[in-house]
């Protein structure tokens, strides 16, 4: 299982940098990757819908509905990161063009979403691990630790090569990430684009 200090110290050996034997250490390693460790684990887990990192939840409406424009207003989970699906439809389409479930109008205010559905409100969404890395998947980690390579490489080496070499290494470790989250993704239809519906008139 991952570690807080073996995803930072991941990270410093694709820089070369000095490993740490605790996050809290008086190291210049430690106090460096410290001050943006739960900035770039939470960016990462916004960065793409994640299935490890997926959770359901019903919410009631608030006693007081938005002053104009929608219906209802809902909280958010307090570790809510990212939107995924709202009512079982995805919050974004792969085809924007014919849709015939299409997903219905919301926005989000802050830490609240505006709708017209009524209440329960079912959304899918990513929540906060950032301080449980023992619930990542090991391709994750590896982007987590590439993203901070990419954030210590100058503070550490002072090297434009090594910010460099480290924005490729992050680059490769997301793509094969990302690659195997959509993998255990079951497949969905999508509906037929305009220049194929245009075929049956």
């Amino acid at each position: 299982m991952l570690s807080r200090t073996q995803v930072i110290n991941n990270g410093l050996r694709l820089i070369s940098a000095n490993l740490i034997a605790d996050p809290d250490e008086d190291t210049e390693s430690a106090r460096q990757a410290k001050s943006v460790y739960e900035s770039v684990v939470r960016a990462e887990l916004e960065n793409h819908p994640w299935t490890f990192a997926k959770s359901q939840v019903s919410l009631p409406a608030n006693a007081d509905a938005p002053l104009f424009r929608f219906a209802y207003a809902y909280n958010l989970p307090a570790d809510f990161i990212r939107l995924v699906e709202l009512e079982s439809r995805w919050v974004f389409s792969v085809i924007r063009d014919v849709d015939v479930d299409p997903v219905p109008p919301y926005e989000l205010h802050g830490r609240a979403i505006f709708t017209d559905l009524g209440a329960p409100l079912s959304i899918a969404y990513i929540r906060d691990v950032s301080d449980d890395p023992t619930t990542w998947t090991a391709l994750f980690g590896k982007v987590v630790s590439a993203a901070l390579a990419v954030e210590l490489a100058m503070p550490l080496t002072k090297s434009e090569g090594m910010v460099s070499l480290a924005e490729k290494l992050y680059e490769k470790e997301l793509a094969r990430a990302r690659r195997s989250s959509a993998i255990q993704t079951p497949p969905k239809n999508i509906p037929d684009g305009s220049w194929i519906t245009a075929r049956l008139y």
